[in-house]
């Protein structure tokens, strides 16, 4: 469902010359070491970039910052690291 989805945002989107970057999964679990969450960044990143002829670039939302263990599918990854957002013991 998701791919269909995906198709879907491109082909609303492809011919609007302030559209940018297509991206998927926000704050998805791209800190997951699991081949299947892999195989989900890196099938996604290439359906996006398939149907948008390369002319986008590719980009999600991440949550994990640096632990993230997909960049290498991104074009550009915007961290949503939420400084003092949460409670902790450490000093922001």
């Amino acid at each position: 469902q998701n791919l269909k989805m995906a198709d879907e945002m491109v082909a609303a989107s492809i011919n609007h010359p302030s559209v940018i970057f297509f991206g998927f999964f926000n704050e998805g679990d791209s800190y997951n070491e699991h081949p299947a969450a892999s195989t989900a960044y890196e099938v996604m990143a290439k359906r996006l970039r398939q149907r948008s002829g390369g002319t986008r670039l590719i980009s999600w939302g991440s949550s994990a910052g640096w632990r993230d263990k997909f960049l290498a599918f991104a074009d550009v990854c915007a961290f949503h690291l939420y400084p003092a957002w949460y409670p902790t013991r450490k000093p922001v």
